[in-house]
């Protein structure tokens, strides 16, 4: 169970009161006479010990909050320019040069498509298979930084969402395309282990993910529409 920062020190607030007050109504309640130096000692012992805990609750705070920080960081410092712009425009000319339109999540490429980007002349390395490729490496980079947790999941969803949507599931006819020649390959040298299927695996466990979080966001949405356009109706 992920637990915020937030979640940690208001419990570390809550034992800490609670601590304070028992440690008091101890003091308090204890008759005189039996608030020998031992029981002091120990009633102090204890107290000292509770708060302790406490302290170190508001240090495993500071650490969540300082890897929260550092998460959100992260992207900024290495994904700031997610896609590369230079592999953009080289996309958009392939695309633009095979007349075909640029694919999305939900207008992805068809397999006409692709034999029109295989059958490219373009030399190296503006031909529009190796383009789609570079392109589809940084996502994959991506995919697998969020992945590790060295980026915040949450924050990266409404930053790149629509992106890494469009990027996997507009080009899944491409990557299923290599994952199948790379299967042949395999079998021509005779190779007994299968080529294994998580190709693009990363991008494609994220693009998962946010598909059915995007879906359900937007059903949220026409929801709260919806109960909108009826309360106008009263």
């Amino acid at each position: 169970m992920d637990i915020s920062p937030r979640t940690i020190e208001a419990i570390a607030v809550a034992l800490f009161i609670i601590v304070v007050v028992v440690g008091i109504s101890c003091f308090a309640e204890t008759p005189k006479a039996d608030l020998t130096r031992d029981v002091v000692i120990k009633l102090i012992e204890a107290i000292v010990g509770a708060l302790g805990f406490v302290s170190l609750l508001l240090v495993w705070a500071q650490l969540r909050h300082t890897a929260v920080l550092t998460r959100l960081w992260s992207y900024h410092r290495y994904f700031h320019d997610l896609p590369n712009h230079h592999k953009v425009m080289d996309l958009y000319m392939a695309l633009s040069r095979c007349k075909v339109p640029v694919p999305t999540w939900e207008t992805p490429l068809n397999e006409i498509d692709l034999r029109t980007l295989l059958s490219d002349c373009e030399g190296a390395p503006g031909t529009a298979e190796l383009v789609i490729r570079e392109y589809l490496n940084d996502f994959e980079e991506f995919a697998s930084a969020i992945n590790c947790g060295l980026v915040d999941e949450s924050y990266a969803f409404q930053l790149e969402g629509a992106r890494s949507l469009n990027a996997y599931y507009g080009f899944k006819v491409v990557i299923t395309h290599w994952l199948d020649e790379d299967r042949r390959i395999a079998e021509k040298r005779g190779h007994n282990s299968p080529i294994t299927t998580n190709y693009y695996g990363e991008l494609r466990s994220v693009a998962d993910r946010w598909r059915t979080r995007k879906i359900a966001l937007a059903d949220k949405e026409a929801k709260a529409q919806e109960k909108r356009r009826i309360a106008d109706k009263f």
